[in-house]
C-alpha cells in the first residue's frame, strides 16, 4: 500500500504545520501587546492611583481549575 498519493505529501504537511505555528505565534504576540497596552493605561490611570500591575503577570502560570463539574 502506498503511503501517500503525492510525492510532496510530507512537504505539504510540514508547510501546513509551519503555517499553523506562525498563526499561533502572531496571535500570542498580539495578545501580549494588547495586555501590555491595557496595563500601561491602567497604571497611568487617575481612577486607580494605588493600583500598579506588573507586565510579567501575563507570563505567570494560572492554576488549573479544581471544580469537579468541569472535569
Amino acid at each position: 500500500m502506498k503511503a501517500s498519493k503525492h510525492p510532496y505529501y510530507f512537504l505539504f504537511v510540514k508547510l501546513a504545520q509551519l503555517l499553523v505555528c506562525l498563526i499561533i505565534v502572531i496571535l500570542e504576540v498580539t495578545s501580549y501587546v494588547t495586555w501590555s497596552n491595557y496595563v500601561d493605561e491602567l497604571n497611568s490611570s487617575k481612577f486607580y492611583p494605588q493600583l500598579n500591575i506588573d507586565k510579567s503577570v501575563y507570563f505567570k502560570k494560572q492554576p488549573l481549575p479544581t471544580d469537579k463539574s468541569i472535569t
